[in-house]
């Protein structure tokens, strides 16, 4: 049991990307990175990059989806992930979703361990 709760915490992508498996994303996803200086600016030492896509709904109409995440530049790590989307009547996406991530240090794993009897 206790083996099932690790393996649990340890699947990726942890709802952080958009899709479970790489063979999900749409063949004409975009990905690039984002050079607006706004952007980049909002969360300093990052860098900013888009997914874009869009899926067709069984009514006809047209969802874009923006996945957009912020990557520490030294540790390569995301730090926030944004999902975005708009139908196709509307100009402008609208934000969904802010996902802010922490990691824990070395004390607060061992801490984990220690509380989890290891």
């Amino acid at each position: 049991n206790a083996l099932a709760k690790v393996k649990a915490t340890m699947e990726v992508p942890w709802g952080l990307l958009p899709f479970e498996d790489i063979s999900l994303v749409p063949e004409d996803a975009k990905w690039q990175k984002v050079t607006d200086k706004n952007i980049d600016a909002a969360i300093p030492n990052t860098e900013v990059y888009d997914l874009t896509w869009a899926e067709k709904e069984l009514v006809g109409s047209v969802v874009y989806h923006k996945w957009r995440g912020y990557i520490d530049t030294e540790t390569k790590l995301p730090v926030r992930v944004e999902r975005w989307q708009k139908h196709t009547t509307e100009r402008q996406y609208k934000l969904l979703a802010i996902i802010k991530v922490a990691y824990p240090d070395a004390v607060e794993i061992q801490s984990v361990i220690n509380d989890a009897g290891f």
